[in-house]
């Protein structure tokens, strides 16, 4: 078949019907018809992220991330099976990607892993497990699917989250404990947090 001969997301029934060569008093000609009925679909699946959010913060606590979610869409052929993948990798170059083998962050070559999907067409749902992610760290994941058609979906941007478990610290520098001042104009001191600091509160009372 050659040139524009299908439109995506139409459906098409193929027929064909064999003859042979016998002339006298007429061939004989295949009865019934062999037909087939398929759908033409060239565009690839788009899968999207919901959680984690873009620069999120998350913890043990708070602000959990329970499960790593999205959804994924295609038409006509749609979603069979699990097959939407997720990476997740710790931020910065040359660090390692999840292994979902060996349970660890051990790979220094993309690792892919399969999602769970379920739901209808033309939008399906798929969750992840989150791994075993450490405090104080900056991760990133992508996904990427396939629709029932065959077609793979490129790798989407890599999308930022922060897990941060420990509480940050804040301490007085000015005025020292128990010293005696006649005049008093600055209140000073430090803080830290192993990822970032929102704010800091102080209280004065007599």
């Amino acid at each position: 078949l050659q040139g524009n001969t299908f439109t995506h997301g139409n459906q098409y029934r193929l027929s064909v019907r064999a003859k042979d060569k016998v002339t006298s008093p007429g061939a004989n000609v295949q009865e019934p018809v062999s037909t087939k009925d398929f759908t033409y679909d060239i565009y690839a699946p788009t899968s999207t992220l919901l959680l984690p959010v873009a620069n999120g913060y998350y913890n043990g606590s708070t602000n959990q991330l329970a499960s790593i979610t999205g959804t994924v869409t295609d038409s006509p052929a749609g979603i069979s099976g699990n097959t939407v993948w997720v990476s997740v990798k710790e931020a910065g170059p040359n660090r390692p990607w999840w292994d979902q083998d060996t349970s660890t962050f051990n790979a220094y070559v993309e690792k892919c892993s399969t999602s769970t999907v379920s739901g209808t067409s033309p939008v399906w749902s798929w969750t992840y497990a989150v791994p075993a992610l450490q405090d104080g760290t900056t991760y990133q994941l992508r996904t990427y699917s396939r629709d029932a058609s065959g077609i793979d979906e490129a790798s989407g941007p890599l999308r930022t989250f922060y897990y941060d478990v420990s509480n940050p610290t804040a301490s007085i520098t000015y005025p020292v404990n128990l010293v005696h001042y006649n005049a008093l104009v600055t209140l000073s001191g430090t803080a830290q947090d192993t990822l970032s600091l929102s704010s800091v509160q102080f209280s004065l009372r007599e």
